[in-house]
């Protein structure tokens, strides 16, 4: 079994496996992708509260739906 080391996991917690298609494998990396790209961008603009609010939304709702 493989943990996360910043995550500390509870004895009562169960850990899940999740499988995921090739397709949405494929959509989560183009998004990565692009994410990445905004950040790398990032260094040469002025950012604004807007975009990293979107940014971070963007990483959150990754999370929820690797999560589910």
């Amino acid at each position: 079994m493989e943990i996360d080391e910043n995550k500390i996991i509870e004895a009562n917690e169960q850990l899940h496996t999740l499988k995921v298609d090739d397709s949405i494998c494929e959509l989560l990396r183009y998004d990565l992708d692009i994410l990445s790209e905004v950040i790398l961008a990032a260094k040469k603009i002025s950012l604004d509260y807007i975009l990293l609010d979107s940014i971070f939304e963007l990483h959150h709702l990754m999370h929820f739906i690797l999560g589910r």
